[in-house]
């Protein structure tokens, strides 16, 4: 599979969307992580938000993990016999830090993984109001913060509170935050015989015991019920945990699906979610198949 490199590294995948087949080459050489999405709600607001938060949170503010349902995730996911494959958990959102029992996410997830890195990617915008507890537990269950680059926060205050609290759990700032269009078209677009992809970059995504590759499907259901839109939500592009018995079965899933003709992968400039911004591009006159 040819590999293309672009924006200081960020790998994007040329994919096929006649072959049926098109990422397992390169499942055994990728770091395999998982993403759950705790919530909805964020304090931030962009128009680049993988999980569309800013129209998501409009409908429903309320956390979509309990603590006993990724519990009982663990449990099935934890005793797949190559689950030392799995690399990395990042307990996202959402803004994971909006949990008032943040903690306890964080407890239960290193009582199932007690060797893989577990990380909270977060805006940090609310990294200054939380409690000792938080950091004091971040450092316990070795849990890694990870702070995103976004232009319109202020990084210089939240450093300047974390060096003054001299926190000894591991802060992490990323480099360079690089920010894709996750729009869809109203109608199918005319796509390269090798289109873009960076679905690989992403990890998988896990709700509600179902797994998926693609972050838009992850979250189609909540752009069909916010725009009243008709996108297909592929049953084959998901996997349920409970039925696999590996973590190789996650294969199964590396392959198009129904909302790859929909989407243009391409960077953008980051930019704050607008009243009149709109997460579909109506194109029915326009560069349809």
């Amino acid at each position: 599979m040819q590999m293309e490199n672009l924006h200081g590294g960020f790998t994007n995948y040329k994919c096929n969307l006649n072959k049926d087949v098109f990422l397992r080459k390169i499942y055994l050489t990728k770091q395999i992580k998982i993403y759950i999405r705790l919530l909805w709600d964020c304090n931030h607001s962009c128009e680049n938000c993988i999980h569309f938060c800013p129209v998501a949170k409009q409908l429903d503010k309320s956390v979509q993990y309990t603590v006993e349902d990724l519990e009982n995730t663990f449990k099935i996911i934890s005793k797949y016999p190559d689950i030392d494959t799995l690399t990395e958990i990042l307990l996202g959102g959402g803004e994971p830090l909006l949990i008032p029992n943040i903690v306890e996410y964080m407890e239960v997830t290193r009582k199932y993984f007690p060797k893989i890195l577990i990380t909270i990617p977060t805006n940090g915008i609310a990294l200054p109001n939380m409690d000792d507890n938080f950091y004091k537990s971040a450092e316990k269950y070795n849990i890694t913060i990870r702070i995103s680059d976004y232009p319109t926060i202020n990084k210089s205050t939240i450093k300047k509170f974390l060096k003054e609290k001299a926190y000894k759990c591991e802060i992490i700032f990323l480099p360079k935050t690089f920010f894709c269009d996750f729009r869809l078209h109203s109608e199918p677009i005319k796509q390269e015989k090798d289109f873009l992809c960076n679905a690989p970059e992403e990890g998988f995504f896990l709700d509600n015991y179902r797994i998926t590759k693609c972050p838009i499907l992850y979250n189609i259901d909540i752009i069909n019920k916010f725009y009243g839109t008709n996108y297909i939500n592929q049953n084959s592009a998901w996997l349920d945990v409970r039925e696999a018995k590996q973590m190789k079965d996650l294969e199964n899933i590396f392959k198009p699906n129904s909302l790859c003709a929909f989407h243009k992968n391409q960077f953008v400039n980051y930019k704050n979610f607008s009243n009149n911004f709109s997460y579909i591009i109506n194109n029915k006159e326009n560069e349809v198949l």
